[in-house]
């Protein structure tokens, strides 16, 4: 099995917006979110601030930053199977739809407000919107 080369900086800051995603989702766990708005469920005005405290820090920017991260690392999937020879089309596609199926299994059985379809769905538009499977347009991304 060939060892390949990680880059820790992108593991790091993957974990921190995990981290983010995972603290803003917290208060989701604890109650019907579809049906009950978070500043009625806790009416303490200490639950209100913390509330408001994570929608103005969290809200939107760690699943911003983790959609960000997702598409750099296929683009270096892509990048380095291209290196190797092998076909980055179909191994895209490939692990795209692998991914898809676990999403659809996770937001099924486990949460709703999964994050990770919208990221599957997005990317796979932005692959269907580039001039060619990865032409010419991308080249200026690895350099």
């Amino acid at each position: 099995m060939q060892i390949t080369k990680r880059i820790a900086e992108l593991d790091i800051i993957r974990g921190i917006a995990l981290f983010g995603i995972l603290i803003v989702n917290m208060g989701l766990f604890s109650f019907p979110a579809l049906y009950t708005d978070p500043m009625d469920a806790w009416p303490d005005w200490t639950d209100q601030l913390m509330v408001m405290l994570i929608n103005f820090v969290g809200e939107g920017k760690f699943i911003s930053m983790f959609s960000f991260l997702f598409g750099l690392g296929f683009m270096i999937f892509i990048a380095r199977a291209e290196k190797k020879e092998q076909r980055p089309v179909r191994l895209f596609i490939r692990r795209l739809l692998i991914l898809l199926l676990i999403g659809l299994v996770h937001s099924y059985f486990i949460w709703y407000g999964d994050v990770f379809i919208w990221n599957l769905c997005r990317l796979a538009g932005d692959f269907q919107s580039t001039s060619g499977a990865f032409g010419e347009n991308q080249d200026h991304i690895f350099s």
